[in-house]
């Protein structure tokens, strides 16, 4: 079975309806992608939830929406995958990187940057949830 419905990764509220919806279908899920992503603009816009919008699309609300799907997954008989594509320029940044974009924002005022450090915590949170959840499912 395959399906969709809308999810607004710039609203971590969005998010959260989006994992209740998936939750109620009662559905294993096989296999969750994230890929969607954004390059920062000159200008550093902050969303609703007080983040950084790049920071928020391209880590923390893929990484918010992996945790409240974790049910789901895990209820999939075999292995459940989550996929999570970040840019080669991820490489660019150091964990640093990654704590300035989180705590002092206005210190990153490049946009190839602040994309990313995003992208190193993405890559950061996907290898500790490997660990963290290897033979699980």
């Amino acid at each position: 079975l395959v399906t969709s419905h809308v999810l607004d990764l710039a609203s971590l509220a969005s998010v959260r309806s989006f994992a209740l919806t998936m939750e109620s279908l009662g559905l294993n899920l096989n296999l969750l992608v994230h890929s969607a992503g954004i390059f920062p603009s000159q200008h550093s816009n902050v969303t609703a939830d007080g983040l950084r919008d790049v920071l928020q699309v391209n880590h923390v609300a893929p990484f918010a929406l992996t945790l409240q799907l974790l049910p789901c997954l895990l209820r999939c008989e075999g292995d459940a995958r989550v996929v999570t594509l970040a840019s080669r320029c991820e490489s660019l940044a150091t964990v640093d990187d990654v704590e300035a974009l989180y705590h002092h924002p206005e210190r990153i005022t490049d946009p190839i940057a602040a994309y990313a450090a995003a992208s190193h915590a993405a890559t950061l949170t996907a290898h500790a949830l490997h660990r963290l959840l290897k033979g699980r499912g």
